[in-house]
C-alpha cells in the first residue's frame, strides 16, 4: 500500500470478499485522494454475469459512481455526506496531475 494517488480515486470494496475489506480500508483511509465505499454485497456485485451480482448494489454503486465523476470534473472529491461510511473515508481536495506517486 505503498502507493499514493494523484488524482481522486474511488474505490468500492463489496463487504463479503477474500480479502480483509476493513484492514485494508483502515490502512488505505489516511491517504490523499482516496474515497471509500464499502457495499453489503458479495464479490462480482456489479457483474452482470456473476452468480453474485446484486441490482440493487449495482445500482448503488452507479450513483456513486456518477456523483464521484461530477465532483471530480468540478475539482475535487465528493463530499463526506454522501458517504455511508464517513469514519471509513478522508475526502480531501486537490489539484490532479496524473498517474501515481510511489
Amino acid at each position: 500500500m505503498t502507493i499514493n494517488p494523484k488524482c481522486p480515486v474511488l474505490l468500492v470494496f463489496a463487504k463479503q470478499d477474500s480479502f480483509d475489506v476493513i484492514g485494508n480500508t483502515i490502512q488505505l483511509q489516511n491517504k490523499e485522494n482516496i474515497s471509500i465505499k464499502i457495499l453489503d454485497a458479495k464479490h462480482g456485485f456489479v457483474d452482470f454475469y456473476s452468480k453474485s451480482y446484486s441490482l440493487s448494489e449495482a445500482e448503488i454503486f452507479n450513483q456513486y459512481r456518477k456523483s464521484f465523476t461530477a465532483d471530480c470534473i468540478r475539482g475535487g472529491i465528493p463530499k463526506e455526506d454522501r458517504d455511508p461510511h464517513p469514519d471509513l473515508t478522508k475526502n480531501r481536495r486537490r489539484s490532479c496531475p496524473y498517474l501515481w506517486d510511489n
